[in-house]
């Protein structure tokens, strides 16, 4: 099983959130058994610590080096014709290789409407965009 970028300790742990109609927060119905693993991204580690009963279960994993973040933006975009911005971009992004294929693929997508320069005008605008975007 995966799940994929488990941010919100609220999700796991508030009862009220989900719909459980017995109470019980979404984390007490992942599978605890020897056979099989449970495969968790998450950017909180407060909340990897409380989904995982060992730490040596637990691996950080760090943003990409710049370089390589402008290379996989290149791969997905072809040339950049702008570098400050393309450095700018993978940047806000924290280097982060799913959040910068998402972001080469929205900008794709809406091409010639959009452009890495006016996804990180959008991207800056607020946090509810932020959201949108990703």
């Amino acid at each position: 099983m995966i799940l994929d970028s488990a941010d919100d300790r609220d999700v796991f742990y508030d009862p009220t959130s989900g719909d459980a109609c017995d109470g019980r927060p979404f984390a007490a119905y992942l599978p605890q058994s020897q056979n099989g693993s449970i495969i968790i991204t998450t950017r909180n580690k407060d909340l990897a610590s409380r989904l995982t009963d060992r730490p040596q279960n637990r691996i950080e994993v760090g943003p990409m080096a710049r370089t390589d973040a402008l290379t996989l933006l290149e791969k997905k975009l072809g040339s950049l014709a702008d570098t400050d911005v393309a450095d700018d971009l993978v940047q806000v992004l924290d280097f982060v290789p799913l959040a910068i294929s998402q972001a080469a693929a929205y900008i794709q997508a809406r091409a010639p409407r959009s452009s890495p320069k006016k996804y990180l005008a959008e991207f800056r605008e607020s946090e509810c965009k932020k959201g949108r975007l990703l």
